[in-house]
């Protein structure tokens, strides 16, 4: 990461007489290589079968583990629905990392999207991981052979800033 420019004689052209001794270099400087932070995301755990009319089911679980760089403020979480369940049975869905809730939601959105903003934005430290999941109430009118997929789709689907460089 150590740069510099130099001309030599032959970088000069011109119909004057151009005098001094080449090459002509500058000091070297030393660019800075700081460690931005990073962002892990792993699925977690195994969900038990949630039962039709259930509230507070977990629908997912998942881990997020910040690097070395610096702390971390998660800002935003979009999980992704593709189950077979019609998305309009899944509502009041929540966030929590352990006890704490972070964010809820009341429906899944029309094109299959859980946009979790939180108000409050999760200070995740650096060299830490921790546990996240997130339940909905499942709607009576659901049938026993439906399904619940629930998922990181893109990475762009976690939003998170670093606290030192503020970057995202």
């Amino acid at each position: 990461n150590i740069s510099y420019f130099q001309i030599t004689a032959a970088d000069v052209t011109s119909t004057a007489t151009v005098n001094g001794s080449f090459p002509i270099a500058s000091k070297t400087t030393t660019l800075g290589g700081p460690s931005a932070g990073t962002v892990k995301v792993e699925k977690d755990g195994t969900l038990s079968n949630p039962s039709v009319g259930q509230l507070n089911s977990k629908i997912a679980q998942f881990k997020l583990t910040a690097g070395t760089g610096e702390d971390l403020s998660i800002r935003r979480v979009t999980l992704y629905e593709t189950g077979t369940m019609n998305n309009s049975y899944l509502t009041n869905l929540k966030l929590y990392q352990s006890t704490t809730l972070l964010a809820s939601v009341a429906s899944v959105t029309s094109k299959g999207y859980v946009v979790f903003d939180l108000a409050t934005p999760y200070t995740l430290s650096k060299n830490t991981n921790r546990i996240f999941y997130a339940t909905a109430d499942i709607s009576g009118s659901a049938r026993n052979a439906d399904t619940i997929r629930t998922y990181f789709d893109q990475t762009t689907d976690l939003y998170a800033v670093g606290a030192t460089y503020g970057y995202g």
